[in-house]
């Protein structure tokens, strides 16, 4: 599974801020069978988002530099 969010590939040299969900959300999935009845849930809660807006040049470890978001 993938969760997406706010699409930042334009904004790569753009030094603003960029917009971040809401958080925590929380997402629950449901495992279906042929019936269409519930066999199985799974639910989580997202708390935290990660954006990566670094140079490809840039290290791993400079790239894990915490990214301050206005909320």
């Amino acid at each position: 599974m993938t969760l997406t969010g706010p699409e930042t590939r334009n904004q790569i040299n753009n030094p603003n801020p960029i917009v971040a969900p809401n958080l925590p959300w929380k997402f629950e999935l449901e495992g279906r069978d042929s019936l269409d009845n519930v066999v199985a849930k799974y639910g989580f809660e997202l708390r935290q988002w990660f954006v990566h807006r670094a140079d490809k040049r840039f290290s791993v470890s400079e790239q894990a530099r915490p990214v301050s978001l206005a909320l």
